[in-house]
């Protein structure tokens, strides 16, 4: 299941990435026909807060009811079967988009702090952006809030 994201959504997008899921944010610069067309090309369900844009037709378009953030995520998880897969979490760069894979150690030595270095063993590296992750206190954050969901 693949998403394009509206300006309006864009928290959304980095929690559906952080879940695993492909989520890609709509550029500021496109009109809603280049947003109708890359949906139907790349085959993505459009998430919007835009009423123009959701009366339209793409591939899959969804109208997101709440502006509040934790109630969007729980409505679109709702709606389309979202469950967090521990296998999935944190599989896609909450930046970018991009696939995150395991990076050598001594690979990321320059990119991280060296507390950070001397006290990790494992990292993660975005494929696309470059990105460096490693698991941290953010990780336990972000279980309690999908919990809490």
């Amino acid at each position: 299941m693949k998403f394009l994201v509206d300006r309006m959504c864009g928290r959304l997008a980095r929690w559906l990435r952080l879940l695993g899921y492909d989520a890609k944010y709509v550029d500021r610069k496109k009109g809603v026909p280049d947003i109708i067309y890359e949906s139907l090309r790349e085959q993505r369900i459009i998430l919007t807060r835009n009423r123009r844009l959701s009366a339209r037709r793409g591939y899959r378009v969804y109208y997101v009811k709440t502006d509040d953030f934790f109630s969007q995520i729980k409505e679109v998880a709702e709606n389309f079967g979202i469950k967090a897969n521990e296998e999935k979490l944190f599989s896609r760069c909450i930046n970018c988009n991009g696939e995150i894979v395991e990076a050598k150690k001594d690979e990321v030595k320059d990119f991280v702090p060296s507390f950070v270095f001397q006290t990790t063993e494992k990292f993660y590296k975005c494929l696309a952006c470059g990105k460096i992750y490693w698991k941290g206190s953010h990780i336990a954050l972000a279980k309690k809030i999908l919990s809490r969901m």
